[in-house]
């Protein structure tokens, strides 16, 4: 699935319907999704069905969440994807693989 967001991927694309089509190509080829499902799927997107769920978790996060961390000190709203970890923010997967491999006990301690 990561191709489906990589700049040459991307950049291949021309309008909305070329990006379905493209994806479709995609997630068919890589066997995501069995003939039967198929149409499922693409009802699915045509409905939007998933976009309700989406913006749920939108709200959640904006109003519980952030306001959260925010409250706590730290928070770093520059950091565009993070990991919660123990009520930490870590902005980078370096950053994370050093504290897993570090230990997970100790950084669990508060």
């Amino acid at each position: 699935m990561r191709q489906l967001t990589e700049p040459d991927f991307l950049g291949e694309v021309g309008s909305q319907q070329d990006l379905y089509t493209k994806s479709l190509q995609v997630i068919q080829s890589q066997g995501f999704v069995s003939p039967q499902a198929l149409s499922t799927l693409k009802w699915s997107l045509a409905m939007h069905t998933t976009a309700p769920w989406i913006q749920a978790h939108y709200h959640l996060y904006d109003s519980t969440i952030l306001p959260d961390r925010v409250s706590k000190g730290g928070f770093d709203s520059n950091c565009r994807v993070w990991v919660d970890w123990y009520d930490r923010q870590v902005c980078t997967v370096s950053k994370l693989e050093a504290i897993v491999a570090g230990g997970l006990s100790e950084f669990a301690k508060k």
